[in-house]
Protein backbone atom coordinates (compact mmCIF):
# COMPACT_ATOMS: atom_id res chain seq x y z
CA UNK A 1 0.00 0.00 0.00
CA UNK A 2 0.95 3.37 -1.05
CA UNK A 3 2.13 6.46 1.74
CA UNK A 4 1.22 9.17 -0.32
CA UNK A 5 3.04 12.31 2.14
CA UNK A 6 3.12 16.00 1.44
CA UNK A 7 6.27 17.27 2.66
CA UNK A 8 7.98 21.09 2.73
CA UNK A 9 9.58 23.49 5.43
CA UNK A 10 8.21 26.87 5.83
CA UNK A 11 8.79 29.94 8.16
CA UNK A 12 7.02 31.25 11.29
CA UNK A 13 4.32 33.28 8.39
CA UNK A 14 4.41 29.97 6.29
CA UNK A 15 6.46 31.25 3.57
CA UNK A 16 8.03 28.38 1.41
CA UNK A 17 9.57 30.38 -1.68
CA UNK A 18 10.98 34.35 -3.40
CA UNK A 19 11.90 34.33 -6.32
CA UNK A 20 11.48 30.99 -7.23
CA UNK A 21 14.04 29.63 -4.88
CA UNK A 22 14.25 28.53 -0.69
CA UNK A 23 14.81 31.47 0.92
CA UNK A 24 17.28 30.17 3.45
CA UNK A 25 20.02 27.87 3.82
CA UNK A 26 19.52 25.27 6.80
CA UNK A 27 21.94 22.49 5.73
CA UNK A 28 20.41 19.84 8.71
CA UNK A 29 16.66 20.52 7.15
CA UNK A 30 18.17 19.90 3.17
CA UNK A 31 19.60 16.89 4.69
CA UNK A 32 15.85 15.61 6.93
CA UNK A 33 14.64 16.27 3.20
CA UNK A 34 16.62 13.76 1.77
CA UNK A 35 17.34 11.37 4.13
CA UNK A 36 12.74 11.06 4.39
CA UNK A 37 12.54 10.98 0.64
CA UNK A 38 15.16 8.88 -0.17
CA UNK A 39 14.34 5.77 -2.35
CA UNK A 40 10.86 7.08 -2.62
CA UNK A 41 9.21 8.87 -5.35
CA UNK A 42 9.18 12.71 -5.35
CA UNK A 43 6.59 15.10 -6.72
CA UNK A 44 7.11 19.03 -7.58
CA UNK A 45 5.66 21.23 -9.50
CA UNK A 46 7.40 23.08 -12.61
CA UNK A 47 8.78 26.06 -11.37
CA UNK A 48 9.95 24.43 -7.93
CA UNK A 49 11.48 21.77 -10.42
CA UNK A 50 13.00 24.53 -11.96
CA UNK A 51 14.68 26.28 -9.15
CA UNK A 52 16.32 22.98 -8.20
CA UNK A 53 17.94 23.15 -11.52
CA UNK A 54 17.85 19.12 -11.63
CA UNK A 55 16.58 16.10 -10.74
CA UNK A 56 16.89 14.75 -6.94
CA UNK A 57 18.93 11.45 -7.48
CA UNK A 58 18.09 7.78 -5.92
CA UNK A 59 14.38 8.72 -6.53
CA UNK A 60 11.92 9.03 -9.18
CA UNK A 61 11.22 12.72 -9.85
CA UNK A 62 8.17 13.38 -11.04
CA UNK A 63 6.82 16.97 -12.17
CA UNK A 64 3.60 18.00 -13.03
CA UNK A 65 3.58 20.85 -15.62
CA UNK A 66 1.34 20.81 -18.57
CA UNK A 67 3.79 23.21 -20.68
CA UNK A 68 6.62 21.25 -20.71
CA UNK A 69 8.15 18.03 -20.66
CA UNK A 70 11.02 17.12 -18.15
CA UNK A 71 11.61 13.33 -19.73
CA UNK A 72 14.62 14.64 -22.26
CA UNK A 73 16.23 15.32 -19.26
CA UNK A 74 16.76 11.29 -18.13
CA UNK A 75 19.23 11.39 -21.53
CA UNK A 76 21.42 14.67 -20.49
CA UNK A 77 21.44 13.53 -16.52
CA UNK A 78 25.08 12.73 -15.19
CA UNK A 79 22.79 10.81 -12.48
CA UNK A 80 21.25 7.75 -13.72
CA UNK A 81 20.43 6.97 -10.21
CA UNK A 82 17.79 10.15 -10.77
CA UNK A 83 14.68 9.15 -13.43
CA UNK A 84 12.39 12.09 -14.20
CA UNK A 85 9.03 11.60 -15.51
CA UNK A 86 6.71 14.61 -16.88
CA UNK A 87 2.69 14.77 -15.98
CA UNK A 88 -0.11 16.76 -17.07
CA UNK A 89 -2.26 16.75 -13.40
CA UNK A 90 -0.87 16.02 -10.03
CA UNK A 91 -3.46 12.67 -10.13
CA UNK A 92 -1.81 11.88 -13.05
CA UNK A 93 1.83 12.21 -11.23
CA UNK A 94 0.73 10.43 -8.46
CA UNK A 95 -0.93 7.37 -10.65
CA UNK A 96 2.69 7.34 -12.25
CA UNK A 97 4.34 6.91 -9.36
CA UNK A 98 2.10 3.58 -8.01
CA UNK A 99 2.29 2.14 -11.47
CA UNK A 100 6.09 2.33 -10.82
CA UNK A 101 5.84 0.66 -7.88
CA UNK A 102 6.89 3.58 -5.56
CA UNK A 103 5.35 2.66 -2.01
CA UNK A 104 6.50 6.20 -0.70
CA UNK A 105 5.35 9.28 -2.73
CA UNK A 106 6.22 12.41 -1.38
CA UNK A 107 4.14 16.26 -2.81
CA UNK A 108 7.48 18.43 -2.93
CA UNK A 109 5.82 21.73 -3.92
CA UNK A 110 5.52 24.48 -4.88
CA UNK A 111 2.44 26.34 -3.37
CA UNK A 112 -0.08 25.59 -6.04
CA UNK A 113 0.96 21.30 -5.83
CA UNK A 114 0.45 21.65 -2.04
CA UNK A 115 -2.68 23.81 -2.40
CA UNK A 116 -4.10 20.62 -5.00
CA UNK A 117 -2.84 17.88 -2.88
CA UNK A 118 -4.55 19.13 1.01
CA UNK A 119 -7.70 20.45 -1.43
CA UNK A 120 -8.41 17.48 -3.33
CA UNK A 121 -7.68 14.92 0.01
CA UNK A 122 -4.55 13.28 -2.04
CA UNK A 123 -2.21 12.59 1.07
CA UNK A 124 -2.79 10.98 4.25
CA UNK A 125 0.18 12.83 6.21
CA UNK A 126 2.22 16.13 6.32
CA UNK A 127 5.62 16.42 7.44
CA UNK A 128 6.59 20.18 7.97
CA UNK A 129 9.24 21.73 9.11
CA UNK A 130 8.77 25.27 10.72
CA UNK A 131 11.91 27.34 10.71
CA UNK A 132 12.72 28.82 14.04
CA UNK A 133 13.10 32.54 13.82
CA UNK A 134 13.40 34.46 10.82
CA UNK A 135 16.58 32.57 8.82
CA UNK A 136 14.86 34.46 5.66
CA UNK A 137 18.21 35.39 3.43
CA UNK A 138 18.64 38.79 3.35
CA UNK A 139 16.30 41.00 0.65
CA UNK A 140 14.31 37.74 0.26
CA UNK A 141 10.81 38.79 -0.13
CA UNK A 142 8.30 35.48 0.61
CA UNK A 143 5.76 35.10 -2.86
CA UNK A 144 4.56 31.77 -2.20
CA UNK A 145 3.28 30.37 1.12
CA UNK A 146 2.15 27.04 2.73
CA UNK A 147 -1.48 26.52 2.87
CA UNK A 148 -2.95 27.18 6.05
CA UNK A 149 -4.03 23.51 7.85
CA UNK A 150 -7.48 22.68 8.90
CA UNK A 151 -7.35 21.42 12.10
CA UNK A 152 -10.52 20.17 12.47
CA UNK A 153 -8.78 17.51 9.43
CA UNK A 154 -5.08 17.26 10.80
CA UNK A 155 -3.58 15.73 14.30
CA UNK A 156 -0.50 16.84 15.24
CA UNK A 157 0.78 12.86 15.81
CA UNK A 158 4.63 13.82 16.76
CA UNK A 159 6.73 16.81 17.01
CA UNK A 160 10.85 16.45 16.30
CA UNK A 161 13.16 19.48 17.68
CA UNK A 162 16.39 20.63 15.49
CA UNK A 163 18.61 23.46 16.09
CA UNK A 164 17.24 25.74 13.93
CA UNK A 165 14.45 23.67 12.79
CA UNK A 166 11.27 21.57 14.02
CA UNK A 167 9.33 19.18 12.09
CA UNK A 168 5.83 18.50 12.51
CA UNK A 169 4.01 14.98 11.83
CA UNK A 170 0.04 15.64 10.63
CA UNK A 171 -2.30 12.81 9.85
CA UNK A 172 -5.63 13.24 8.29
CA UNK A 173 -8.65 12.91 10.16
CA UNK A 174 -10.38 9.78 8.01
CA UNK A 175 -13.62 10.89 9.54
CA UNK A 176 -13.06 14.34 7.94
CA UNK A 177 -12.35 15.50 4.52
CA UNK A 178 -11.55 19.51 3.11
CA UNK A 179 -15.16 19.86 2.30
CA UNK A 180 -16.53 18.76 5.89
CA UNK A 181 -17.48 14.73 7.36
CA UNK A 182 -17.27 11.72 4.70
Amino acid sequence: MEEIAVIAACSKNRAIGANGKIPWKIPEETAHFKNTTMGGAVIFGRKTFEGIGKPLPGRLNVVVSTTKNFDYLNAESENSAAEIKTADSLEKAIALCKVAGYGKIFICGGEQIYRAALEKNLCGKIILSKINENLMQKNAEADAFFPELNKNIWKCEKTEAHESFSVFYYTRNPQKTISGDL
